[in-house]
């Protein structure tokens, strides 16, 4: 079942000659090295799908010249890529602005995000060992479990679980943020 706000993004556009089954239409940022276009791929070039949408979609009363096509294509070229959406709601910046005031980066210092010493970081191992040379946090996103004994089974247990540490609890705004800048790394 498609809800009202999915149907709301969806039109007929006419140049897939599938009217009658409505597709989103997706950004241009980006879409310049993504070829084919179009949902079906029938169009080859950036040019021809600005055709298509132009003489189809659009309806123009006058076809594209190939001046006019290249020159749209050419602008079309230009747009970058959006952000990612964490980055454009700047989560990974506040996540960045914590990560300095909870002095993460006093044992995970950047452009590693580790240092060469060991620290007692509260968690002994079965030998009575406490203190650990920290791993760097670079690609933590992807891994996992956490800390020498995989004690957290997720990076977001390694803050609400164990609490490791933090002077503080998160709010589920900063335990958001924070996750999201050290899945940035």
């Amino acid at each position: 079942m498609i809800d009202s706000d999915a149907k709301r993004y969806r039109w007929n556009n006419f140049s897939d000659a599938s009217f009658g089954a409505p597709k989103r239409v997706l950004t241009l940022l980006g879409s310049a090295n993504t070829a084919p276009f179009a949902w079906d791929g029938s169009a080859e070039t950036l040019q021809a799908q600005i055709h298509k949408s132009l003489s189809h979609t659009m309806q123009s009363d006058d076809p594209p010249t190939d001046e006019q096509l290249t020159a749209l294509a050419a602008d079309v070229e230009t747009l970058a890529p959006p952000p990612p959406i964490d980055q454009a709601r700047g989560v990974q910046d506040r996540g960045h602005e914590l990560f300095g005031k909870l002095q993460c980066s006093n044992c995970h210092a950047p452009p590693v995000f580790t240092t060469p010493d060991t620290y007692d970081v509260g968690i002994g191992d079965k030998q009575g060992n406490r203190e650990f040379n920290p791993p760097t946090l670079l690609g933590v996103g992807q891994r996992g479990p956490y800390f020498h004994d995989n004690r957290a089974a997720t990076l977001e247990e390694v803050f609400s679980k164990h609490k490791r540490q933090l002077d503080h609890e998160l709010s589920a705004d900063e335990l958001r943020d924070l996750l999201a800048f050290l899945r940035s790394l």
